[in-house]
């Protein structure tokens, strides 16, 4: 479940008085909401004791049990933590007929703040890689021509960029970019790494490498292709705003 309504979220911690991390479980009620923020999940709604906690996913599948009501029971665990920097909170819903165990509980906390989340991520894709078989680990070598397979460079680049050490986070950043293009795929490199690395290059002022680095990617991706790619639309717009300005 997507907890967008930050607000409501903050609200129900208060009122409850969480102080730094609780775990909450119960019925909740599914809404469909006209208003949902553009970062919500879906347009449902989970309503919990009267407050909004979160969006479900988009990919739940309630439209046939939604038709012709206002609202959908289902179960929640909604665990929330609190500190200086706001109330952030992650939940889980199922169906009251579920049986399906949810994936943590009030034993084992999932992760909640951004270093957190970078730490676990970062994990399940090193456990990813080393589960590898004999075969998958052979075409996982061709990501990593630095001996850093390009998945690695994921969460040590967001984790650079939060701390502003963008200089670092270019290195991390082409290391995926060159990685990326020595595990290239039909239809071009993996894109992730370049955008990441023309983001950084925009912060730091280098606006020539930023189109450099742009253009390294489209020279890779086959003709037919380029013009559907947020590469080219980057570079387009970079370019259209620089000829706007001549």
């Amino acid at each position: 479940m997507n907890t967008a309504a930050k607000h409501d979220l903050a609200e129900f911690a208060m009122t409850f008085d969480v102080r730094k991390r609780a775990c909450f479980s119960g019925r909740a009620t599914l809404r469909r909401d006209s208003e949902a923020p553009k970062s919500a999940a879906s347009d449902l709604a989970v309503w919990l004791d009267g407050f909004r906690v979160g969006y479900a996913s988009r990919y739940l599948a309630v439209d046939e049990l939604m038709e012709g009501r206002d609202g959908l029971e289902v179960e929640v665990l909604l665990f929330l933590a609190r500190g200086v920097k706001g109330t952030r909170g992650r939940a889980w819903i199922r169906a009251l007929s579920s049986a399906e165990p949810f994936p943590f509980s009030a034993e084992n906390f999932p992760p909640l703040s951004p270093s957190e989340q970078s730490a676990t991520r970062a994990l399940e894709t090193t456990a990813m890689l080393q589960k590898a078989t004999a075969g998958q680990a052979f075409e996982l070598r061709r990501g990593a021509p630095e001996g850093v397979h390009y998945l690695q460079t994921v969460e040590v680049i967001r984790q650079l960029k939060r701390e502003k050490r963008y200089e670092d986070a270019l290195e991390w950043a082409m290391i995926g970019v060159r990685g990326a293009e020595a595990d290239i795929f039909e239809r071009g490199p993996a894109p992730h790494y370049t955008e990441e690395a023309a983001i950084i290059l925009r912060k730091l002022g280098r606006h020539e490498d930023e189109k450099e680095v742009l253009r390294r990617y489209l020279r890779l991706v086959p003709e037919q292709y380029k013009a559907r790619t947020r590469v080219y639309e980057r570079l387009a717009k970079i370019e259209a705003k620089e000829r706007g300005k001549g």
